[in-house]
């Protein structure tokens, strides 16, 4: 259980990394939206 939840909590960073990397080739990330993400962001972790 606990194992899983580990990797689950390691696929959904990879996930994120994998977005940013997505938003930030196209340029949608700007200042104030760069904000907001990071707070998902730590939610998420």
């Amino acid at each position: 259980m606990g194992i899983k939840m580990i990797l689950d909590k390691t696929n959904n960073l990879s996930i994120v990394i994998l977005w940013f990397d997505y938003l930030t080739q196209h340029k949608v990330i700007l200042n104030p939206s760069k904000k907001r993400l990071s707070n998902i962001t730590s939610s998420l972790l």
